[in-house]
């Protein structure tokens, strides 16, 4: 079970690697390159790699002397940890969730089962291998034959769907959208999983018809990619259901004291099974406080997800919405506390608060900002970057005199005001001044 890290682009060593980890009996900690230094730097600390896996010692293995290629007298246990996926964290820092081969191999097999009706040639893998939906898209398809694709991103799609036959696409609903946008031409495919955020029901309406299975997948890292699964086989005019139970998961609606809630009452989606992790690492307490003893069987806990839905009278699972401020955007899992943490740190911020907001109907990261002295918000924005994802800056930047109050002295989100084009960052304009340069505005404008 020692911890191994790997910090590599998206190339066949990248595979390899993973590969190499779990068959040496360790568990894999996945690092992205293009992550901030400081980020890597947390997450190497906090899970104590014994050694990480870079291009550098890759470059070093190609020309080495020869090695043994006979097998390492190890053994490995169904409860020996796998991974170790980073998430994002309330309190500032992403936390570790440890996966074991037990967990991965049950959603394995569930996949195994409920694909083989999908008559699909190859898998486009598109995911990062930092985000558990990777796990699904890299093992799936290896661990029974199939051959996948191994694209850098979901937008890399639209370069091999027209050559490639009987293809199975497994993304976030907003790469989907951005394909169709593009007029992109789906003959080539005969599934389509959407997953890490919402199903568009607008989506239900471009592929009806089609031919194409479509699937909505749902589940969080804690319980193993994916806990539940919905055949999408009609139109939707408002939400898709996230269906049913995967192979040995079992779903709880869930009041505030845990108590099962009756069809169509609101409540917190709880999650027990095979899926359910050994929880976060180095961090006892949240580990605690979300897996929690399952008192509606025998043995076993429960996972407090934190999403809301709600039962449907066929049996199941509507999702509803975030319980706390945690989101999903462009299928990244994300805590607006965390965000909000790296704001307060910022030279001139004395008081911030995050939240997302619809823009020209795209979900949105929004800050506003209350400063001591005038800050400029590119050099915020560099700022942030040194310690958060690209995916985790806000697109807007709203400074305030005050921020608003309730009664009760606690910020009044709903009465934030909306935002306009003046809260984006623009860079100031500046004229081409030769030949090349008016040529290359007019291609771009």
């Amino acid at each position: 079970e020692s911890l191994v890290g790997v910090k590599l682009d998206r190339d066949e060593w990248l595979l390899i690697s993973l590969l190499a980890v779990l068959k040496a009996g360790c568990a894999y900690v996945p690092l992205d390159p293009k992550y901030p230094a400081q980020r890597i730097a947390y997450i190497e600390q906090d899970s104590q790699c014994k050694v990480t896996i870079d291009k550098e010692m890759i470059a070093s293995f190609t020309t080495a002397e020869p090695i043994s290629k006979e097998l390492p007298k190890i053994s490995i246990e169904s409860n020996n940890l796998a991974y170790i996926i980073y998430t994002s964290g309330s309190t500032g820092k992403p936390k570790g969730v440890m996966i074991t081969h037990d967990n991965a191999s049950k959603m394995l097999q569930w996949s195994a089962s409920e694909f083989s009706n999908t008559p699909y040639d190859v898998l486009y893998a598109v995911t990062s291998h930092c985000f558990d939906l990777s796990v699904y898209e890299f093992f799936y398809p290896l661990s029974i034959g199939k051959p996948i694709r191994l694209l850098e991103n979901g937008l890399s799609i639209s370069d091999y769907i027209a050559v490639d036959n009987n293809i199975l696409i497994n993304t976030v609903p907003s790469v989907i959208q951005t394909l169709i946008d593009k007029e992109v031409d789906f003959s080539n495919v005969v599934g389509i999983n959407l997953a890490g955020e919402p199903f568009p029901p607008s989506v239900t309406s471009y592929f009806k018809n089609s031919g194409i299975a479509l699937r909505n997948l749902y589940g969080p890292s804690e319980d193993t990619t994916y806990s539940s699964y919905y055949r999408v086989a009609k139109e939707y005019d408002r939400s898709v259901p996230i269906g049913k139970g995967t192979d040995n998961t079992q779903f709880y609606i869930l009041s505030d004291d845990l108590a099962l809630q009756p069809v169509g009452v609101i409540g917190e989606i709880c999650i027990s099974g095979d899926g359910i992790s050994r929880g976060y690492l180095n961090q006892p307490e949240l580990t605690q406080e979300k897996f929690v003893v399952n008192r509606f069987r025998e043995s076993g806990l429960l996972y407090k997800t934190g999403d809301l839905g709600k039962w449907l009278p066929n049996g199941e699972i509507e999702y509803v919405g975030r319980k706390d401020s945690q989101v999903k955007i462009r299928g990244h899992r994300i805590e607006l506390g965390e965000i909000e943490h790296v704001l307060e740190k910022q030279e001139g911020i004395d008081q911030c608060v995050v939240v997302t907001a619809m823009v020209q109907e795209e979900l949105v990261i929004v800050s506003y900002l209350v400063n001591e002295h005038a800050v400029d918000k590119q050099e915020l924005r560099l700022s942030l970057g040194k310690e958060l994802p690209e995916y985790m800056l806000p697109s807007y930047y709203v400074f305030l005199e005050e921020m608003p109050l309730t009664p009760n002295g606690k910020i009044d989100k709903k009465a934030l005001p909306p935002v306009s084009s003046e809260d984006v960052i623009q860079r100031e304009y500046v004229a081409p001044t030769n030949e090349i340069e008016e040529n290359l505005a007019a291609l771009w404008q």
